[in-house]
């Protein structure tokens, strides 16, 4: 499960599993872009590593999660703030409230929704971004953020 917006990293991790024969789906949390326009951007990247790995399969699934974009990037949604401060308390793991806090939301519903197997493995990739969140300190309550003194 990882953060999809501009599609490149997404992109590199199904491309990788391909590649390595890792039959794993990779999903991507939209966490600004929706439907159409999210999926063709994601085809778009695709196609252009096919020029650097000949081999590439044609038929990789593009599979992403549209439920917790919010009020679109950049904007903090309440389930990623939700999911930030869950993370942050219970595993010592900072997010950035716009990207991977996205992205933690959609698992954590995927794993309340029962879409895993109990003895299932899930991969949750972190992209970084947590030195933004003193830039978003309104949108926390009763937590203290790094660089708030």
């Amino acid at each position: 499960v990882i953060a999809s917006g501009s599609a490149g990293t997404q992109a590199g991790l199904i491309l990788g599993c391909a590649v390595a024969g890792i039959s794993a789906p990779v999903t991507g949390v939209c966490v600004g872009t929706i439907g159409d326009k999210q999926r063709a951007k994601l085809a778009r990247v695709l196609d252009e590593l096919r020029a650097y790995v000949p081999a590439m399969p044609s038929n990789l699934d593009i599979i992403l999660d549209e439920t917790q974009v919010g009020e679109g990037y950049g904007q903090p949604s309440a389930a990623g703030i939700a999911a930030l401060q869950l993370v942050a308390r219970q595993e010592a793991i900072l997010l950035d409230p716009v990207y991977t806090s996205k992205a933690m939301a959609g698992l954590l519903a995927a794993v309340a929704k029962g879409q895993f197997a109990p003895q299932e493995k899930v991969l949750f990739w972190h992209t970084g971004g947590a030195q933004v969140l003193p830039a978003y300190a309104s949108s926390f309550t009763g937590m203290h953020l790094p660089g708030q003194g």
